[in-house]
């Protein structure tokens, strides 16, 4: 058996790689990405839904993409930010 011989690294290891490197890009430019500071609070805009969702009571508002919680903050803010601190946890464990 040749041992020289290398195999192509097959389709699900470059998808793999481009997501953790996505991931990563995403980590390192949270504070750019991110529109909004994940911790400011919005006493008028409490809990709207995401921007693509509409029913007659309360559709999302445009500059909140994944809406906002019960305390108005931007979900899509605290989903930037959380990869964050979820890849400096993979880093150190």
């Amino acid at each position: 058996m040749d041992t020289s011989m290398k195999r192509p690294i097959r389709w699900g290891v470059w998808l793999s790689i481009l997501i953790i490197a996505l991931m990563t890009l995403l980590a390192i430019f949270a504070p750019v990405i991110a529109p909004y500071d994940p911790t400011q609070m919005r006493a008028g805009i409490l809990n709207y839904p995401p921007s693509w969702y509409v029913t007659p009571t309360k559709s999302g508002l445009p500059e909140f993409f994944l809406g906002t919680d019960m305390f108005g903050r931007d979900i899509f803010s605290h989903v930037i930010h959380g990869t964050r601190a979820a890849m400096f946890l993979v880093l150190i464990a």
